[in-house]
Order: C-alpha cells, then sequence, then structure tokens
C-alpha cells in the first residue's frame, strides 16, 4: 500500500541531490581537477617540455598543444560533473528504501561541515593573529564540538541503513 510514497521519496531525494550537487560536488571536482594539473604538471618537470606525452602548463604557454589542454581540460571536467551526477543519482535509486539514513548521513557529514565547521576553521586560520588566546580555545572548542557531532550523527547513520 506505501510502495508508491517510497517511490516519491526517491525521486524527490534524488531531486535534492541534482538541486544540491553543485554546493557538494563543485568543491570536490576542483580539488580532484587540482590535483591532476599538478601531477601533470610535476610530470612535465620530470620530463623535457619536448615529451608531448602529457599536456601540461608549461607546454601551453610554449604554443605547443596549448588547443589539446584546454580542450581536454573542458572534457575532463564535464565528464567528472557527469559520474557525480550519475553516482548520485544511483545511489538516489538502489539506496530507495534506505532514504532517511542517507538524508541523516548526509546532514550530518557534509550540511553541517559546510555552514559551521569549516567557515570556523577558515576564520580561525585567516585571523589567528588578531584573535585572543581564549578567542582561539573557544573556535577550537566549537570546531571539536562540531567535529562530534558529525561522527555520531554519521556513525547512527550508518546503523540505521544496515538495520
Amino acid at each position: 500500500g506505501m510502495a508508491w510514497l517510497q517511490r516519491l521519496a526517491a525521486a524527490m531525494f534524488a531531486a535534492k541531490l541534482q538541486a544540491g550537487l553543485p554546493l557538494v560536488i563543485e568543491p570536490l571536482a576542483l580539488m580532484i581537477e587540482t590535483s591532476v594539473q599538478a601531477s601533470c604538471s610535476t610530470a612535465c618537470k620530470a620530463r623535457s617540455v619536448e615529451a608531448p606525452a602529457v599536456v601540461c602548463p608549461e607546454a601551453a604557454e610554449n604554443g605547443e598543444g596549448r588547443a589539446k589542454s584546454v580542450g581536454s581540460h573542458r572534457i575532463f571536467s564535464a565528464v567528472l560533473r557527469v559520474a557525480c551526477a550519475l553516482i548520485t543519482l544511483a545511489i538516489a535509486v538502489l539506496a530507495r528504501k534506505k532514504v532517511r539514513a542517507i538524508a541523516e548521513f548526509t546532514g550530518s557529514v557534509c550540511y553541517l561541515s559546510m555552514s559551521v565547521t569549516f567557515p570556523l576553521l577558515c576564520y580561525l586560520k585567516l585571523y589567528r593573529q588578531s584573535l585572543s588566546p581564549g578567542a582561539q580555545v573557544l573556535l577550537v572548542a566549537v570546531a571539536m564540538a562540531c567535529l562530534y557531532v558529525q561522527a555520531i550523527g554519521a556513525k547512527n547513520a550508518v546503523i540505521g541503513f544496515f538495520a
């Protein structure tokens, strides 16, 4: 009798993931792109620029392989984002009977870290010199409390998923 509600919840969860995809996936995608670019740069330094096996920023600056570097970067970026969208859609479809546990997990890990923990730690990193020792201790304590809440929430969500 309630099977239609499970399908509706899975569809709504997929829509939620797709709507929140730029907020959650974009930092991860940029991190992957940056690390690939850094490894490419390291590979170019290990080889001479004349070896076109790896298209790198140095080769692009010399005019060699510039179009290939830009085109391959756009293709890689598009493939990475499409893959992330397909993975989240597959999670939503395959785990449609465990929507609550997945929503709890994403809520405790992603959203608390993006809204409280990371801004707190970034503020601490940027303004540590101008903060009093008491303010530094307070910021670290709040960040640690948030990390603890995230860990407990993630643990409970995983237990709920396999229960």
